[in-house]
């Protein structure tokens, strides 16, 4: 016996041992399936891939805002191009000039200037831009460079802030000042169209339409001043295809910086618009509108060229002396009449992409640590809490005693315990619904009674009303019988149904709580009912409608 014991004993331990090493090999086996499943299909990525995933949904937002910014611009320009010619043509016919006529002539630019400047700031307050301008194809003066042209540049007084302050940079001041527009502190009187990029060919290529002239000029440094923008111009031409001048919305780098700020998860990040394309290894970032994202600033030394070098997983290393930085570009057009694209760059510090990686790397570790840990806890933790109990109770169950109650798992012992008490609660629960069921027969017997008791009475009640209608049958007028038969013909629905509930033997107060209407609605009816059947109560209905039932009843049976 003790022999068996020991076997029995000896397989015990061996089925805990094979459970603990099933589950843990079921435990690794999951593991490494979710494991080789998530890096099937990319939700596993290595740093690099995270990061490179990471800098193009970056550069995505930044090439959504910029695409968003300058279509409205260009969409707004070409409307600012469509009214400043219709004012400049409403303008010359008013004064019975030609455009031609307009070149030397101060008074008639002046009125032109006016007319326009009002409409201008309108445009530059409501555009997603720093400034707005028109340059008319006619110098102001025999004085005149050959380059000068009149015409009219505001700018916002604030680039940071939006608000309706205007500063005027080009213009006649006196026109400016009766608008409420203060002259700018570099403020000049005519453009000189030498410092604007490609104005020539910019006229020489307008048309109708005008909005596939549209075009963007590189990052330019104003006249006089070390602000630098990105202008959009767009040709003036009239019906007749005169080419009067050029006008658009500038952006600047102060307005840029200020107002398409980036949002992003990086600590600093930079994001630039550059002027050239992407088709070298340099980019030059003098010549990029710069802007940044709601962390900490990352800096970009201005007017020096950073080195572009090809990385991994589509990343491009940019160095610029000591500075280094790991980035995304991409080409992009600003406007449908540019000729070359620009270039996109988002970029951040070489230190903090070394940084992310060495960080993505310890959490990926991490995280592979802990799954290992949580799988040998778990595997542990049931194996203390449940299948050893499990096995000692199964053991206990063998011998003669049962475990004589003492087990850990309390539902064996309680199970047989627990069905007696529950076949108990089932007969008390079958006694309670056999008394029940009695006495709803009982119940039932007595409603079937009164009943038949009720029914006899009705029936009582129904032969004395066709019997006491049958002896005033010879009393009533026939006449107002007459009346009273015709009447009802002309009894509208509702009426007909409350002279239906008179005929079942119902007073007006039963009436308005079966009807759910009021006693005076059900009064106001009954009236309508007395004065079409020519009775004067509604007993008389009643009477009436018993020897009215009573005939129709004798000349059914006759028939």
């Amino acid at each position: 016996m003790r022999h068996v014991l020991e076997k029995l004993n000896y397989a015990n331990r061996s089925m805990k041992h094979k459970l603990v090493l099933y589950m843990a090999a079921m435990g690794l086996l999951l593991a490494a399936v979710l494991l080789v499943s998530l890096q099937i299909f990319g939700r596993i990525n290595t740093p690099g891939e995270e990061l490179s995933k990471s800098m193009s949904i970056q550069m995505e937002v930044f090439r959504s805002d910029m695409a968003s910014l300058w279509r409205n611009v260009s969409g707004m320009s070409a409307h600012l191009s469509k009214d400043m010619t219709d004012i400049l043509e409403d303008t010359l016919a008013e004064q019975g000039m030609t455009f031609s006529e307009l070149d030397g002539n101060l008074d008639a630019i002046s009125q032109v200037e006016e007319a326009l400047l009002e409409p201008l700031c309108q445009y530059a307050r409501q555009t997603d831009c720093s400034g707005a301008f028109v340059i008319l194809e006619a110098a102001i003066g025999v004085s005149s460079g050959e380059a000068d042209r009149s015409g009219l540049y505001v700018q916002r007084s604030n680039a940071e802030h939006l608000t309706g302050d205007l500063l005027l940079y080009r213009g006649m001041a006196e026109i400016g000042k009766a608008h409420g527009v203060m002259p700018h502190r570099k403020w000049s009187r005519e453009f000189n169209t030498e410092t604007l990029p490609d104005y020539r060919q910019c006229l020489a290529d307008a048309a109708a339409p005008v909005s596939s002239s549209c075009r963007t000029s590189a990052l330019i440094t104003l006249p006089g001043t070390s602000e630098r923008a990105v202008l959009l111009t767009i040709p003036m031409v009239g019906e007749d295809g005169t080419v009067y001048g050029l006008c658009g919305f500038g952006v600047n780098q102060t307005y840029f910086a200020a107002h398409h700020k980036q949002p992003t998860g990086f600590q600093s990040v930079a994001c630039l618009m550059a002027s050239e394309g992407g088709v070298s290894n340099t980019l030059d970032s003098g010549g990029c509108l710069m802007t940044g994202g709601a962390g900490d600033y990352c800096y970009v030394p201005i007017n020096d060229r950073l080195t572009l070098k090809p990385m991994r997983h589509g990343m491009t290393f940019m160095k610029c002396g000591d500075l280094s930085y790991v980035g995304i570009t991409m080409d992009f057009t600003a406007a449908g009449g540019d000729s070359e694209s620009r270039t996109l760059a988002v970029l951040i510090p070489a230190q903090d992409y070394r940084q992310l990686v060495v960080r993505s790397v310890w959490q990926t570790a991490l995280l592979l640590f802990l799954l290992l840990f949580a799988l040998c806890l778990a595997c542990i933790v049931l194996n203390r809490r449940y299948l050893s109990p499990l096995l000692r109770d199964l053991r206990q169950l063998t011998e003669e005693n049962r475990g004589d109650g003492q087990m850990s798992y309390s539902e064996f012992a309680a199970v047989s315990g627990s069905l007696r008490a529950q076949d108990e609660a089932h007969q008390e629960t079958v006694s309670a619904l056999e008394s029940e069921k009695d006495a709803a027969l009982r119940q039932s017997e007595f409603l079937q009674a009164q009943v038949e008791e009720t029914q006899s009475q009705l029936e009582t009640v129904q032969t004395d009303a066709s019997r006491m209608a049958h002896a005033q049958k010879d009393d009533i007028d026939p006449e107002v019988y007459r009346i009273f038969v015709t009447g009802l013909d002309k009894l509208t629905s509702t009426e007909r149904k409350i002279y239906e509930g008179y005929v079942a033997g119902m007073g007006p107060q039963e009436m308005s709580v079966q009807f759910s209407v009021k006693v005076s609605t059900i009064y106001s009816h009954t009236k309508s009912i007395l004065r079409k059947t020519g009775l004067d109560s509604y007993r008389k209905v009643q009477q009436y409608a018993a020897i009215l039932r009573q005939t129709q009843e004798e000349q059914e049976n006759e028939t």
